[in-house]
């Protein structure tokens, strides 16, 4: 409960009761937005080193065959886990964490068709290859939107 609690999944009320919270969809779209951001700033974080430039080219070819082993988002998930790991900052590694626990790690396990997630994430993969930012921040950004999208229509609270 207090896990739930720290990932703004719950509130304690005063009465010491919980409350689960269901966010609507301008809160969905804050929180996407601030996933987005995040991600923005850790491939920028990353750029020069080369770690991460091996760790890109490794995808390129993995994403050829990831589309039949990512039915259930596995490979999105082992991603982003991987980018985290790659930032070489506990601090920051905790924080993104934290952030991709919550509503992003449900939304890749559950939201979507997998095959146009993974044409997505290769569209990223592709714009960093290029090394053009602009590129970068649109393909991210078409990549949460869908994501937010996707998951706006699964929730039945929204």
């Amino acid at each position: 409960l207090q896990t739930l609690e720290k990932e703004g999944f719950v509130v304690r009320m005063a009465n010491r009761h919980n409350k689960v919270i269901f966010p609507d969809e301008i809160q969905l779209i804050s929180i996407f937005s601030f996933v987005k951001g995040n991600m923005l700033f850790l491939l920028n974080s990353l750029r020069d080193k080369e770690t991460f430039k091996e760790f890109i080219k490794e995808q390129k070819l993995d994403l050829k065959k990831a589309s039949i082993l990512s039915v259930f988002g596995e490979h999105e998930v082992t991603l982003h886990k991987r980018l985290i790991e790659l930032i070489n900052n506990p601090y920051l590694e905790a924080m993104y964490d934290n952030v991709f626990k919550g509503y992003l790690y449900f939304a890749l396990r559950n939201c979507g068709d997998k095959r146009h997630s993974m044409k997505l994430l290769d569209n990223i993969i592709t714009s960093i290859n290029k090394e053009e930012q602009t590129l970068i921040n649109e393909s991210v950004s078409y990549y949460y939107e869908y994501f937010l999208t996707e998951y706006v229509k699964r929730s039945e609270y929204v």
